[in-house]
């Protein structure tokens, strides 16, 4: 309707594709006072040359974009963050337990309270079996995929950017339904 704004969310450009970064370059580029584009992205992978390095880099040149640094959590913020996600208060413990492992990246405190759980309550942080690392957190989501949805995991995982569906049937040695029937 009339008046609202549309928000598009175009996360990790740093592997965005060259038709994805060409639309939205166009999106950008046109007079549409009621979108806003926001765009996500780790300077670290962005490179030169790449669709997402490429887009980046015009983005910046125009007067209406505006970067904004995201910085590791603060303690406070991971506590905040780990009362929204378990819907109730922490205790003071469980979010430096939670803060030292995480190192105040958002995404790890995130799949850390996964591994907590929903049951959890306040104090319980130290007696459940927390990962020590973000490899040993993808780990247990991994542990219960089947054989086809490990092979596509792990044929992704080589391929270490988003590639083409044909790209990933090769990979993967898997045929097409089957690999349909994983991605699902």
């Amino acid at each position: 309707g009339e008046g609202r704004t549309v928000v598009v969310v175009a996360d990790d450009l740093h592997w965005v594709d060259a038709e994805s970064a060409g639309f939205i370059d166009e999106l950008a580029r046109r007079p549409l006072p009621n979108v806003v584009i926001v765009g996500t992205y780790r300077p670290g992978d962005l490179h030169r040359g790449s669709p997402g390095g490429d887009l980046v880099s015009r983005l910046e040149r125009r007067n209406e974009v505006e970067q904004i640094r995201l910085d590791r959590l603060a303690r406070h913020e991971v506590g905040a963050m780990m009362a929204a996600i378990a819907g109730a208060a922490v205790s003071s413990g469980d979010v430096e337990a939670v803060t030292r492992r995480s190192a105040g990246v958002p995404f790890v405190v995130e799949e850390l309270m996964r591994c907590i759980g929903p049951d959890t309550g306040g104090g319980d942080v130290f007696e459940v079996q927390l990962p020590w690392s973000l490899e040993e957190a993808v780990r247990h989501q991994l542990a219960g995929l089947g054989a086809v949805e490990r092979t596509i995991v792990d044929a992704l995982a080589v391929l270490a950017e988003p590639s083409g569906f044909q790209v990933v049937a090769a990979v993967s040695s898997l045929a097409d339904a089957v690999l349909l029937d994983g991605l699902r």
